[in-house]
């Protein structure tokens, strides 16, 4: 049986065909993956020639992508990052 901690993403990023979109986000206060942790996926996604803005450096977010203070809801940050990646796979006809 095969767990999801077995799978290294570097691994997989290295598999992605060119120019897939890709976000990647670490959390200054994720305390479970530490950005610099996420060191070996940013290189894996531009060697992999991936589109997107690459690694983005969250500050004051947690694991979850939420604020401490409100953990209800996602943090500030993280949707400042969100809204232009997803823009990235509309089409403009």
């Amino acid at each position: 049986m095969e767990t999801i901690d077995a799978i290294n993403p570097a691994s997989v990023a290295h598999q992605l065909p060119p120019r897939t979109p890709a976000l990647l986000t670490c959390g200054t206060i994720d305390q479970q993956v530490p950005c610099h942790t996420t060191t070996p996926l940013a290189v894996a996604l531009e060697r992999a020639h991936t589109s997107g803005p690459g690694r983005i450096v969250l500050a004051g977010v947690a694991h979850d992508l939420a604020d401490p203070a409100n953990p209800d809801v996602l943090a500030p940050a993280t949707l400042d990052a969100l809204r232009p990646f997803m823009k990235c796979g509309t089409r403009r006809e």
